[in-house]
């Protein structure tokens, strides 16, 4: 639930609001859809609900904001990191942005599940395996074993939406996830 968020973003030339005092709620099982056109605040929006606004520079989010009954406007930096990947997930617009370059695709979509729950490293590799197949990306051995700059931009973004989906979040942010795919 937000109420009355509003997204500053501090440059050299002065405050540039982003987003300003909006107020939605989104209920469980309910899809909602923020559109607007290329600068209007959308992903601005969608990092700041993730606690992650600092990403795009120097930035100031202030009114309510709360997630399944919390008030995360107040967290630190370790709550956020519980309750990112598990409780809220997103999927960002520029996969190859989001994975680190250095990492196969395996690591780092068990580390999603690690990062949340004791699981043994087979079951990982299983349920990585299972979500990978949802999303309709075949080969998982050869996916796995590969770098995000060895995909393709609609396998990279197929497995963001893998790994944004395997614990199961409660709310899913999807910032334009359709961008990359055929």
């Amino acid at each position: 639930e937000l109420r009355d968020l509003s997204v500053c973003f501090h440059t050299e030339e002065g405050d540039l609001p982003a987003v300003d005092r909006l107020s939605l709620t989104v209920k469980e099982g309910e899809t909602v859809a923020i559109v607007g056109e290329s600068g209007s605040g959308k992903s601005a929006l969608a990092l700041a609900i993730m606690g992650l606004h600092g990403m795009s520079g120097p930035s100031t989010v202030s009114g309510e904001l709360s997630i399944d009954g919390h008030d995360v406007m107040k967290f630190t930096e370790e709550a956020w990191s519980q309750i990112r990947g598990k409780t809220m997930a997103m999927v960002f617009q520029e996969p190859m942005t989001a994975f680190n370059p250095v990492m196969t695709m395996g690591r780092q979509l068990k580390e999603a599940l690690y990062l949340h729950e004791s699981i043994r490293p087979s079951d990982a590799q299983h349920r990585v395996e299972l979500m990978l197949q949802k999303v309709a990306l075949r080969d998982p051995d050869r996916l796995l074993a590969s770098y995000p700059f060895e995909l393709s931009g609609g396998m990279r973004q197929r497995a963001m939406i893998a790994m944004a989906l395997i614990n199961h979040p409660k709310l899913l942010i999807a910032d334009e996830p359709t961008t990359a795919l055929d």
